[in-house]
This record gives structure tokens, C-alpha cells and sequence, in this order.
């Protein structure tokens, strides 16, 4: 089993989306074009173009955590807005109206840093790598299902595992795969674990958001489950659409209960359990109890579950995950450092 679009993006975006509902679509069509990426940079020449799509914590642990573990190197933040908290100081911000627009203010970019090819930003920073016969290098920040987009004609994948690679290449001979290891999952295992009260009623997280599955089914399964083993249910951060309200809303009046605390995930000190989610190792890495859970899983799924090591509710709980013996970020840094030097020679 792999990527149902292993190539070709056309494809996949044409899935997605078929698979976004049609009152989105239509908001869409009358939203007019969107604002363009805003380029954080230092003045001048810029060594690394980073594009980031999200603030989320995986985008930060990917994206952000390389970038400040890159010492000398002179980076460059393409975003939706500008991001000169992330960089420090002698950076400013501004809109970019072209792919061209940023050679003409930052010089040919060597080395371009992004978590897929999807967003505008991110295809903007691919083709300024192209024009300029620079690299292109795709860091994973997420688990992978059949569904994750296909990567970037002639590019370095920096992988979490060798698994992980092979799967998201499909066979490919134009992308490289380095493995580095996941730098969300290294912060998760260094941080300071709350006790956890392995009789705490269970939390479920939250996936209502998710292209991947129905939302019939996905809302099967977790109200199922918060039904059956008295959980708790945290919605995840992208719920607040008015489908997901109403739904909330009907679960509570039928007496599941919500997670309003507030308190990030990290923070959790009770046993968690979710579909597919990554929050499912980050649990694990921070030593606290956590499984995946669908009593009728499509296949995609349970191979997905085998190559996380993710255990099934009712087993002995996920293992933490083996952590590279280089710091993800430290090796990412060391690797575009690389990269540069090799452009400049």
C-alpha cells in the first residue's frame, strides 16, 4: 500500500478538492484571490528560503526548530504573514508578488526548505529554487496515510524513518530520502511528563477535520468510543467550522463530555487514544499511555498502525519511539548547511 497520487499534484488537489464540502467551495468561489506570501528576510543575499504554511506545533518542530539550530546561515521565512518573531532581529517583512520578486530582492536562493509542494508558498519557493538551479528539500511533519500529497519533482526527502522514506517516494528515482528523525517527537520525549493517572477516564482526539475519512465515520467512531469508555472528547484545533459546532453540540446534549480546559496536549495527565493521530506518539514519546482506535479499520489504516508501531485500544500501550542519536533539527541544519556550502562551490 502507498500514496493513491504518487506523482502527479494536479490529481491529488483535484481530490482534495471533491473532498472539501460545497458550502466551503462556494465561499471560496466569492472570496476573491488571496493575499500574497509575505517574505521575512535580512537584508540582502539569502542562503535558505523556508516556506511555512501553519504555526502549528509539528510546522514549528519541522521547519522552525532547523532554522534556529542553523546558526550562520541566512534564512528567509515565505508565510502568509510575517514572522519576525521566529528569526530575531535585522529581518523585515513584506508581501512578494511573484516567484521572480524574491531573486530580485534576495539574490538566487540555494537551498529551499518546505513541508510539501501544496500551498502557494510553498510551490513559489520550489520554482525560486528551479530558476535558479538550486535544491529543494521536503521535510515530513506529520504521519502518512495513502492521502499525503505527492512530493516535489527532484527533491531530498528528510524522512522520520526509513519506512517513512520509502513510503511517501512511491518508488520514485527523482527524490533522495535522508533520515533524520522527527524533531516533534524528540521534543515530546524531552519534555517534562505530567503524572499520569493511568485510571483517568481516557481522552479522545479529535480528527472531525480530516479528509482522509468520512466525517460520518469519523463521527461514528469517536462518539462510539467516548460512549463506550466513558472519554472525554478534545476537539482538535481546526473544529470551529459550523458542522463540527452542531456536532459538538449534539454530543454534548447526549452526555459526552468536552475537554474546555485549555491545556495544550503536552500537558495532558490522562491516558489518550485517536484514530490516526499524531498526537497518538507524541503521548507515547512523553511516556504517557496512548493507543489508536476503530473498531473496523480500513486497511489503510491498520497498515498505517503497523508502521508507527501504534497499538490497538485493548493492547499494552504504544511504545515510545526510538529517537535518532543527532537531534532532528541539529541534523537538518547540518544538512542545508551542506547543501549551501556545495552551491557555493
Amino acid at each position: 500500500m502507498g500514496l493513491n497520487h504518487p506523482e502527479n499534484l494536479d490529481d491529488w488537489m483535484a481530490w482534495q478538492r471533491r473532498r472539501t464540502s460545497i458550502v466551503r467551495r462556494v465561499r471560496g468561489a466569492f472570496a476573491g484571490d488571496p493575499p500574497p506570501p509575505v517574505l521575512t528576510a535580512p537584508t540582502g543575499d539569502i542562503d535558505v528560503l523556508v516556506s511555512i504554511q501553519s504555526t502549528n506545533a509539528s510546522n514549528l518542530a519541522a521547519l522552525v526548530d532547523p532554522i534556529r539550530a542553523a546558526g550562520a546561515l541566512r534564512v528567509g521565512v515565505l508565510a502568509d504573514h510575517g514572522v519576525e518573531d521566529l528569526l530575531g532581529d535585522d529581518v523585515a517583512s513584506g508581501p512578494v508578488a511573484s516567484v521572480e520578486a524574491v531573486a530580485a530582492s534576495h539574490g538566487a536562493v540555494p537551498v529551499v526548505v518546505v513541508p510539501s509542494g501544496v500551498a502557494r508558498a510553498h510551490r513559489w519557493a520550489i520554482e525560486a529554487a528551479r530558476q535558479s538551479g538550486g535544491s529543494t528539500f521536503v521535510v515530513q511533519h506529520g504521519l502518512l496515510t495513502p492521502f499525503t500529497p505527492p512530493l516535489p519533482t527532484e527533491c531530498t526527502l528528510l524522512a522520520w524513518s526509513e519506512a517513512d522514506g520509502e513510503f511517501w517516494r512511491a518508488g520514485r528515482r527523482d527524490v533522495e530520502v535522508q533520515v533524520v528523525g522527527s524533531q516533534l517527537l524528540w521534543n515530546a520525549a524531552r519534555r517534562k511528563s505530567p503524572a499520569t493517572d493511568t485510571s483517568a477516564r481516557p481522552t479522545f482526539l479529535g480528527q472531525l477535520h480530516a479528509a482522509e475519512i468520512s466525517r460520518r465515520e469519523l463521527a461514528r467512531v469517536s462518539f462510539g468510543f467516548c460512549r463506550d469508555h466513558d472519554a472525554v472528547y478534545r476537539p482538535h484545533p481546526s473544529e470551529v467550522d459550523k458542522v463540527s459546532r452542531v456536532q459538538h453540540a449534539l454530543w454534548q446534549r447526549r452526555g459526552i463530555e468536552f475537554d474546555t480546559s485549555g491545556v495544550r496536549l503536552e500537558d495532558l495527565a490522562t491516558p489518550v487514544a485517536a484514530i490516526f493521530s499524531t498526537g497518538i506518539l507524541e503521548a507515547a514519546a512523553n511516556g504517557r499511555p496512548a493507543w489508536a482506535y476503530h473498531p473496523d479499520p480500513p486497511a489503510w489504516v491498520a497498515e498505517m498502525w503497523d508502521r508507527y508501531g501504534l497499538q490497538r485500544w485493548g493492547q499494552e500501550p504504544t511504545a515510545p519511539p526510538s529517537l535518532p542519536a543527532v537531534e532532528p533539527a541539529v541534523r537538518i541544519a547540518e544538512i542545508l548547511a551542506a547543501a549551501v556550502s556545495s552551491q557555493e562551490t
